[in-house]
Formats: structure tokens, C-alpha cells, sequence
């Protein structure tokens, strides 16, 4: 049998172990450490907005496919950041 690819089992102190946690780490730190400065009430990017600031709608529209379960927890996520 010839084998183009050759994958090695995964082992206790393995490359790929390392590789993933070599990069995931750095992005928790970044984001636990994540600025959030408050703006000033007299700075404001109305312009920016087609429609008006106050007729902006903040929400994506609804689909009934897979993306609605990645919104419900893009929420969840969302709710839970406001508590830490």
C-alpha cells in the first residue's frame, strides 16, 4: 500500500500539542488584556452611517440555516464579556 501522507499518532509531548497551545495561549492573553476606552459624549461618527444613527439596526438578519446557532453564541459571548 503506498501512502502519500504519513501522519504520526499523536503522542504526550508531541509537535502538534505544542503548535496548538504555542498559539492559542498569545490570543488569550491579548484578549483578557483587550483595551476598552470610553469615548468622549462630544466625539461621534454619525457620518458614518448611511441610514442615520438613530435608525441603525445593531442585529444580523435572521437566516435558518447553521450561521443562527454562531449568532446565538457570538451573543452568549457577548452577554458573558459584559460580566468580566
Amino acid at each position: 500500500m503506498l501512502r502519500i501522507f504519513y501522519f504520526p499518532e499523536p503522542r504526550v509531548g508531541g509537535l502538534y500539542p505544542f503548535l496548538f497551545w504555542s498559539t492559542t495561549l498569545p490570543l488569550l492573553i491579548v484578549f483578557d488584556k483587550k483595551p476598552v476606552f470610553k469615548i468622549a459624549p462630544f466625539f461621534s461618527l454619525d457620518e458614518l452611517y448611511t441610514e442615520g444613527a438613530d435608525n441603525v439596526r445593531y442585529e444580523l438578519p435572521h437566516q435558518s440555516d447553521w450561521t443562527e446557532i454562531f449568532n446565538r453564541f457570538n451573543d452568549f459571548f457577548k452577554l458573558a464579556e459584559t460580566f468580566s
